[in-house]
């Protein structure tokens, strides 16, 4: 388990040391009801499709979590943890860190 627990690890460091420092319009917001409800529902229905309709914008987190895993985008969250269910390593490219020092924008 441990093994497809990394399977994103590396895809999605690349993203994250090639993005350049973009301004954006919209900016990291908390989830809404139906956010949190897309997340739930695409994870245990193993659907992509379903993770889709979440925004990119939508941050969630705990604040008494380990370091580095204090937040997290519930898109990115609800990719990767399906990636990690199903070992399907081509939903990592939608898997981006929430990390407060990022300047990742949403693609």
């Amino acid at each position: 388990m441990l093994r497809r627990g990394i399977l994103c690890l590396t895809v999605s460091l690349t993203p994250f040391l090639l993005t350049s420092r973009v301004a954006h319009a919209e900016t990291n917001r908390d989830p809404n009801s139906w956010e949190t409800a897309y997340a739930i529902v695409g994870v245990d229905a193993e659907s992509p499709e379903v993770c889709a309709k979440i925004s990119p914008f939508a941050v969630d987190g705990a604040g008494f979590a380990a370091f580095g895993k204090q937040t997290w985008y519930v898109q990115s969250r609800c990719y990767y943890d399906i990636a990690v269910q199903t070992g399907n390593a081509r939903l990592c490219t939608h898997v981006r860190s929430a990390h407060p020092l990022s300047s990742q924008v949403p693609s």
